[in-house]
Formats: C-alpha cells, sequence, structure tokens
C-alpha cells in the first residue's frame, strides 16, 4: 500500500477475496486525517458549550409549577454541558495520543527503514557466478 492510501481499500480487498491476512498497516496521513476530524469535532463541541451556557431556561414558561421547573432546567443544563465538557476533554486527550502515537509510528518506521538500508549496504558484494 503507498504512503497515504485508503486502508479502507485494503480491507475491501480483503473482504471481497475471502482471505484473511496478518499484515498490519498504518496510513499515517490517514490517522492524521482522522485526528484532524476530531479536532473540529472537540471545537464544535467547545461551541456547543459556551451556547448551551448562555442560555437561560424562562421560569414564567412553566407555570404554576415555575420556579421548581425552571430549577430543574437549569441543574439539567448544567449537567449537560458538564458532560459536553468532560466528552470535549476526553476527545483531546485521544486527539492528542493517537496525533502522538502515529508521529512516533512514522519516525520509528523511518528508522527501521533506515537501518535496514545501511544494513544492505554493508553486506559484502557476492561475485557473480560463471558458467
Amino acid at each position: 500500500m503507498t504512503e497515504g492510501a485508503s486502508e479502507s481499500a485494503a480491507v475491501r480487498e480483503t473482504a471481497a477475496s475471502g482471505r484473511t491476512s496478518d499484515r498490519y498497516e498504518v496510513s499515517v496521513p490517514e490517522v492524521l486525517r482522522v485526528v484532524e476530524q476530531l479536532g473540529g469535532l472537540t471545537t464544535d463541541i467547545g461551541g456547543a458549550i459556551r451556547q448551551l451556557s448562555t442560555l437561560a431556561s424562562p421560569a414564567a414558561g412553566y407555570g404554576v409549577l415555575g420556579n421548581t421547573a425552571g430549577t430543574a432546567a437549569g441543574t439539567a443544563q448544567q449537567q449537560l454541558a458538564a458532560t459536553l465538557a468532560a466528552m470535549q476533554a476526553v476527545l483531546k486527550l485521544l486527539t492528542t495520543r493517537v496525533r502522538d502515537s502515529a508521529r512516533a509510528y512514522a519516525e520509528g518506521d523511518r528508522k527501521v527503514a533506515e537501518e535496514y538500508a545501511r544494513t544492505v549496504a554493508e553486506l559484502p558484494a557476492i561475485p557473480a557466478v560463471r558458467r
């Protein structure tokens, strides 16, 4: 699979052939693309939290139960905002760790390739066999 190619293409190919594969491939550009999408989702959640915090439920809209219902609605709103904030924190941490892991994987892969090339270059030349 070439650098940047979609992992899903290999999965589709394997599924179509009915064979299983024991290979393990990581497309670092694809992983980083997903990480960017998670970053966007995290930003969207932050916007939702800000909007949610500016909303005020009108107690008068609840009629006779106004004060009690308004308090309950406010509490539910606060809990929702806290839950979204916790989810945002988890997504930020996940995004950071996946991004760092993908970069470390790429760096490790590069070092292994360099070492392999160096080792092969140091092998003695095999003399040509004459027939």
